[in-house]
């Protein structure tokens, strides 16, 4: 249970790990990283072409931020299917009693054993970036 905690929580907080912005004040994020070198790869035919509000360095970072969502819950699907650990969340979400150490499990019947970042974080209120200036 930890691994799978760590992973999903620690790439959230390397990409910026907030909703709506996902973006550093001091140094850059992995969004912020991730969305110049999408934006670098644009043709500027392309950005030229399209409506502006597509191209902006914001709309990069929602991108980058929704590449990292998608890799992350295929890593998930893979080690899943993998393991055959699609089932019972109790099995894998829960905590140690205090008093008698044994496990108390809770979660849905059904689902995977990731108590952290899924593929609920793929919804447009999750990987949006706020219009601003982002220093990128």
């Amino acid at each position: 249970m930890a691994m799978f905690t760590q992973s999903g929580w620690e790439g959230y907080g390397f990409i910026g790990g907030s909703r709506g912005n996902h973006t550093g004040t001091t140094v850059p994020m992995g969004a912020q990283v991730g969305g110049a070198h999408l934006q670098s790869l644009a043709s500027a035919g392309t950005v030229a072409a399209g409506k502006a509000g597509a191209f902006t360095t914001n709309a990069f970072i929602e991108r980058a931020v929704a590449s990292w969502m998608h890799w992350n819950t295929v890593k998930q699907w893979e080690i899943v299917q993998k393991y055959g650990l699609e089932g019972n969340q109790a099995w894998f979400i829960g905590d140690k009693d205090a008093a008698t150490g044994a496990w108390k499990g809770r979660g849905e019947a059904h689902g995977w054993p990731f108590n952290t970042v899924s593929m609920f974080f793929l919804a447009p209120h999750m990987v949006y970036q706020h219009d601003e200036d982002t220093g990128g």
